[in-house]
């Protein structure tokens, strides 16, 4: 009878394996959020700028010409903290991936126990010894009709995505980071520089008036103004020199150094690297296919669809396989010792058929859940064309800053050089002369500042274009 009724549950059932699919809806991938931006096909702001619609280079600071700041951001890549962080969250989700994966395959396990004991009458009558033993092996699979358990493979597969494109992300912020601390390191050390260069001029200018006090030529307030401009000079060049030393370990801290680890290595003064002659910055559509963030809320997005499933299948019953294979010994002194083996195999059904709403209280949250990320995605989307556009415009505008700042610095140098000439005639006297200088150390400090402004510009261009995840060579 055990047989039969076996039997015919399994004819039931079979069907219903033949037609069983996963609950809840299929992911069919996120809507087009900008098809204006996309249908277009170029960055307005880009046009403007002339800059070249083919394919960005991944690894930009290989473009800058600069083998320091390639190097710092490889070693960066290879150090940082933050990357070792974003590491261990894929591995973790990779193993939380596996696990959801063994959760669809039988459970297996071994069972064994031994007892000894003794037996007595209070007659006498009954005296001996005996021993038990008893092993066997069991399994249980569940048949997953609901798709349940395929629905957290779908969610586990895609947190796994999101966790590499999170590592991606940090690779971007990082290498962008680098390059930003490295142009200020040496935007602050062309400060410190020119700063120590006008303390001198200063000096010198203090000099001359101080002589021209003590013959009577020039009064007390002439002498204040000098000093006056010798401070300033002064903390013009202490705040280059601590602004270096800021910029310095900052960079020691994105290599994931102690501070002062770098302070040998980059104590030399270098010149403000800057961008490439030719930036190329593709199309919308390109951009949306590369930015790691917006694989980030897609891959999110995909998760939470499929932990809608997950809660639709509880409306459905689960069907699980339980087998049980075992054996017995007893040994009974004085008597031949006992075996048996028996085996029992049980289909198993569980149906909540009333739990007061609890299930449709999760399948509800489930679904709030995924328009949150659906809202998430399209935030994110709409973000990063408005950063790429801004990044563009900011690049643009530094980029005339510079122009009419070293125009205006090459104007000053001619006019500081015909005022060196006619004081070396008498025509105006030195300290005429040491203004004029003075001016042509300002312009240039402005020439640096844009030069550095440029630079940061052009990396947070290539921050907003996604690019920086590339692995390091």
């Amino acid at each position: 009878m055990t047989r039969i009724a076996n039997f015919r549950l399994m004819a039931l059932l079979t069907p219903l394996l033949a037609t069983a699919c996963a609950a809840g809806p299929d992911y069919q991938g996120p809507a087009v959020v900008d098809p204006i931006s996309v249908a277009r096909g170029h960055f307005a702001q880009a046009q403007a700028l002339d800059m070249a619609a083919h394919d960005p280079v991944q690894r930009w600071w290989d473009q800058v010409g600069d083998a320091t700041l390639a190097a710092l951001v490889d070693e960066a890549l290879a150090n940082s903290p933050s990357i070792a962080i974003a590491e261990a969250r894929i591995a973790k989700a990779r193993a939380m991936l596996a696990e959801r994966r063994a959760d669809r395959m039988p459970n297996i396990g071994v069972i064994a126990g031994a007892a000894m004991g003794r037996i007595e009458s209070a007659d006498g009558a009954i005296n001996q010894n005996i021993a038990f033993a008893a092993g066997g092996m069991d399994a249980s699979w569940e048949l997953d009709l609901a798709g349940r358990l395929a629905r957290g493979v779908e969610a586990g597969r895609a947190r796994a995505d999101m966790a590499e494109a999170g590592r991606d992300d940090a690779r971007v912020q990082l290498a962008a980071e680098v390059g930003q601390a490295y142009t200020s390191l040496r935007a602050a050390q062309q400060r410190h520089a020119l700063g120590v260069r006008g303390v001198q001029l200063q000096q010198d200018g203090l000099a001359l008036v101080q002589q021209r006090h003590q013959a009577g030529a020039a009064n007390q307030a002439a002498v204040d103004e000098r000093e006056g401009a010798l401070l300033t000079a002064e903390g013009e060049a202490d705040g280059g020199r601590v602004a270096a030393a800021l910029a310095r370990d900052r960079l020691a801290y994105l290599l994931g150094l102690e501070p002062g680890g770098l302070d040998a290595r980059l104590a030399d003064v270098g010149n403000v690297p800057l961008p490439p002659a030719d930036i190329a910055v593709a199309d919308p559509a390109s951009l949306l296919r590369r930015r790691p963030d917006i694989r980030m809320a897609e891959r999110r997005l995909a998760a939470s669809n499929a932990v809608v499933g997950q809660a639709m299948a509880a409306r459905f019953p689960q069907v699980s396989l339980t087998g049980l294979l075992g054996f017995s010994l007893l040994d009974l002194s004085g008597t031949a010792v006992r075996n048996g083996l028996s085996g029992a195999a049980l289909p198993l059904l569980r149906w909540s058929l009333m739990d007061f709403g609890r299930t449709r209280a999760r399948i509800n949250g489930a679904k709030a859940d995924m328009n949150e990320a659906e809202a998430a995605y399209r935030d994110t989307v709409l973000a990063a064309l408005n950063d790429a556009a801004g990044a563009l415009t900011r690049y643009g505008l530094a980029r005339q800053q510079l122009i009419r700042a070293s125009h205006q610095h090459q104007l000053l140098r001619s006019t500081a050089a015909l005022a060196h000439e006619r004081a070396q005639v008498g025509a105006i006297s030195r300290i005429e002369a040491i203004a004029a200088e003075t001016n042509v150390l300002a312009s240039e400090q402005r020439v640096h500042v844009m030069e550095a402004g440029l630079m940061t510009a052009y990396v947070g261009l290539q921050k907003s274009l996604g690019l920086g995840w590339a692995v390091p060579k």
